[in-house]
């Protein structure tokens, strides 16, 4: 298997709303587009070792009620604002499924999924699913992953000094079940005991009394050029820290 991070999904109630708020915060941001099914739309802060964050949010004519629930990825946002997920990139899905289908973990495989940009630029990638849920979720393109996730140096040069994404914080219910878990997704032993590396970035799981769900993505930790923990009215409840990298 090999996988590496591709993005933190944060949902949010309105997007225009949260589109200023992180540009208030500091961060470039760019209009992602519709999805397919019409439910969601997205805008994305790109960074430059390729990783972004994905401001999530319902569509207008969206209603996120129990009979619809089970629809794209409208799932994510049942919780309110706040850190919902993370991705990783797969560059052969299909034999990432089947390795993790043999050790009881895979759910399922989306049918081709996809976006509209506003520039009129579909977008098309298939995504898989563990069988605890979300956490995390399969990606693999099927256009051009630039088109998905553009990397032109002007929008990564973020006035906040944001380069990239140096750890993701994982709130587990087991640790000892969840070291088993990102141990067979990372294919790597622990570092100090909590920590696993996926294509250069932290996974740290820490165990939390009484978390109700199996897991939840906790906080974000970003590379930047100064420290700074970004104040979560801004960030719409999604707890993200900048730490200076030298």
């Amino acid at each position: 298997m090999t996988l590496t991070i591709d993005h933190v999904v944060i949902a949010v109630r309105d997007l225009e709303r949260a589109v200023t708020d992180y540009r208030t915060a500091g961060f470039i941001v760019i209009p992602g587009g519709q999805h397919a099914d019409g439910l969601t739309h997205n805008a994305l802060i790109v960074f430059q070792d390729g990783t972004y964050l994905e401001l999530l949010a319902p569509t207008p004519q969206a209603q996120i009620t129990a009979s619809r629930s089970g629809q794209g990825f409208l799932p994510l946002l049942r919780q309110g604002e706040g850190l919902a997920t993370f991705a990783l990139q797969s560059d052969d899905l299909a034999a990432d499924r089947a390795a993790l289908l043999e050790r009881g973990m895979m759910a399922g495989i989306t049918p081709v999924a996809g976006r509209v940009r506003p520039d009129g630029v579909e977008l098309r990638w298939q995504t898989a699913w563990l069988t605890d849920g979300w956490q995390p979720f399969f990606i693999q393109d099927i256009t051009t992953r630039s088109l998905r996730v553009p990397d032109e140096a002007e929008v990564c040069a973020h006035p906040n000094t944001a380069l990239g994404t140096a750890r993701l914080k994982l709130a587990v219910r087991n640790l000892a079940a969840a070291m088993e878990k990102y141990g067979q997704i990372s294919g790597q032993e622990a570092i100090d005991g909590t920590r696993f590396e996926v294509g250069g970035i932290e996974i740290e799981l820490v165990e939390e009394t009484g978390l109700l769900p199996q897991e939840r993505l906790s906080e974000v930790v970003l590379k930047g050029r100064s420290n700074i923990r970004l104040p979560m009215g801004l960030t719409h409840q999604a707890a993200i820290q900048m730490q200076a990298t030298p």
